[in-house]
């Protein structure tokens, strides 16, 4: 749950930089939702997969490759639904998009 917290906070952070207009400020916050965002990935990773591992034998194996492929299939659609909302809206409706996407 702390990981989606804060993976929402990376997305909201990163939406509002288009209002920023100090490049100290700009940088900070960038750098700072970047970081929280890893956290939350890396916590919602390993929950995961510590709750993957409790199955036994095949079921195991085969929900970590529905794991992965659907990791791999986010990093390959990611980018152009993003690219996508970004060509409809300008730069905050990517974040909106997906920031609405975990309420």
């Amino acid at each position: 749950m702390v990981g989606s917290i804060l993976i929402i906070l990376q997305t909201i952070g990163l939406g509002y930089l288009e209002l920023v207009h100090n490049k100290n400020a700009f940088l900070v916050i960038s750098f700072v939702a970047q970081l929280l965002g890893g956290f939350g990935a890396g916590m919602n990773s390993t929950a995961s997969m510590a709750m993957i591992s409790s199955f036994s034998g095949q079921k195991r194996e085969r929900y970590v490759g529905y794991m992965e492929a659907s990791a791999g299939i986010g990093l390959l659609f990611g980018p152009l639904l993003g690219a996508g909302a970004y060509g409809v809206g300008g730069y905050c409706a990517p974040f909106l998009f997906f920031g609405k996407s975990y309420f």
